[in-house]
């Protein structure tokens, strides 16, 4: 039995058989996208909705766009603006609000997206995209982020179990408020 065959034989003795199959991944939209990003979120995420297909089972392939995370401003981030030091205004905003460094798109995420998403169905068939600025404006997530933020001690001592060396102060909240003064999440 090949590998790929076993993980989807997994999934189904994990869910039974009955009932519909979600199958998720996701990534940031933090510069340029690249044909390695095709191999774990969505190339063998379709391989395992093929073979679960056949074996009669309704699936869905869904990809989530990491939109909301802070943009860190890196060198190569930097450079693709025309003023780099202009653009060092921009680190720690939401990806969504970076505005597109070419002026050829209305965002930093639409412009690094559009030339990779637009061809996605060549790789994989019926992946859903959505983003986290989509997510995060449904009633389900907000009553998840709501229970989260009331469970905050709990979330830390278990997040810090796996941090290792950077684990997070008392005073952490795990939640990003976005400031209405300087648009950042960082700080």
């Amino acid at each position: 039995m090949h590998w790929i065959d076993k993980v989807a034989a997994d999934i189904e003795q994990y869910w039974g058989l009955d009932g519909e199959i979600v199958c998720n991944g996701g990534l940031s939209v933090s510069g340029l996208q690249h044909v390695g990003r095709l191999r774990g979120e969505i190339v063998l995420v379709d391989a395992v909705r093929r073979i679960l297909e056949e074996r009669g089972r309704r699936v869905r392939h869904l990809l989530v766009l990491y939109t909301q995370d802070n943009w860190k401003g890196k060198d190569a981030q930097l450079k693709a603006f025309k003023s780099p030091e202009e653009a060092s205004r921009y680190k720690g905003w939401r990806l969504i609000d970076v505005p597109d460094p070419e002026d050829c798109h209305r965002s930093w995420v639409e412009h690094y997206w559009k030339s990779f998403g637009d061809y996605l169905n060549e790789f994989a068939k019926s992946v859903e995209v959505y983003t986290t600025t989509q997510l995060y404006k449904m009633n389900p997530m907000k009553d998840v982020l709501r229970e989260i933020l009331l469970k905050k001690e709990d979330v830390r001592a278990t997040i810090n179990k796996y941090r290792g060396r950077k684990p997070y102060p008392e005073n952490w909240i795990p939640y990003d408020p976005l400031c209405g003064n300087c648009r950042r999440i960082d700080s």
